[in-house]
């Protein structure tokens, strides 16, 4: 936790807010509904290099992707530039 978040008045406010889950919670895929994806504007944005995949997937899938070099937590450390992310790919994933 202290790499991804270095200020330690924040990253001890996300841990006292984090729920505790086993492990065993993320073994099971969430279904999503027939369609949802068709249905739904989507986009995707890579945090950092584990998600790969993730981000093959919605490139697959026709969505708006970007890259920030950065990691997991950047959506409380770099809330700005992930919000201008977000920004920018919802407006691409916007119907015409």
């Amino acid at each position: 936790m202290t790499r991804l978040v270095p200020d330690d008045t924040l990253r001890a406010r996300l841990v006292d807010e984090m729920p505790r889950l086993p492990r065993a919670f993320y073994d099971d895929p969430v279904p999503l509904p027939e369609g949802w994806t068709a249905r739904h504007g989507c986009c995707f944005l890579q945090l950092g290099p584990g998600y790969v995949d993730e981000q093959a997937r919605a490139v697959e899938l026709g969505w708006p992707t970007d890259r920030i070099d950065g990691a997991h937590l950047d959506v409380a450390v770099r809330p700005g530039v992930v919000a201008d992310h977000v920004s920018t790919l919802v407006e691409r994933a916007r119907p015409s």
